[in-house]
């Protein structure tokens, strides 16, 4: 059984998750968590395999910045976000008051997020997906 690879820090921050480097594009911002990878994997397989699968996820990108803030994953140009929440970081009660900061702030200025467990993206990363595509339809 292959060993799993722990994340290493380099000069390009690149992180391994599941044995497999994956490069940030911004240089600055936060790691990626393994839910939030495997989320990322669905969603890149599922739009590949069926292209019209998620219509109003199109245009999807990860590690978005929003003032201050990255946001896991969003539609810049609609300013919508998902955001995927492990135990690991937003576990405690400074992290649940910066939560709510960081969420006010982003509603402030006019993003709409949609928030899962680090365990449903896990999981559950198509139903997590279909969610958000009806979440995000014209109309709602």
């Amino acid at each position: 059984m292959p060993r799993k690879r722990a994340a290493k820090r380099t000069a390009r921050r690149v992180v391994a998750v599941r044995g497999t480097p994956v490069k940030r594009a911004d240089r600055s911002g936060p790691w990626t968590s393994p839910p939030e990878e495997i989320l990322w994997e669905t969603y890149l397989r599922g739009m590949k395999a069926r292209p019209g699968r998620w219509p109003n996820l199109k245009g999807l990108q990860r590690q978005v910045r929003a003032g201050r803030y990255y946001i896991d994953f969003a539609r810049p140009d609609l300013r919508q976000g998902i955001e995927v929440d492990g135990l690991a970081y937003h576990n405690g009660q400074e992290a649940f008051a910066r939560d709510h900061a960081r969420q006010r702030w982003l509603r402030g200025a006019g993003w709409q997020l949609v928030r899962y467990t680090a365990k449903e993206a896990a999981m559950h990363p198509s139903a997590v997906l279909d969610e958000v595509n009806w979440l995000w339809a014209p109309g709602r």
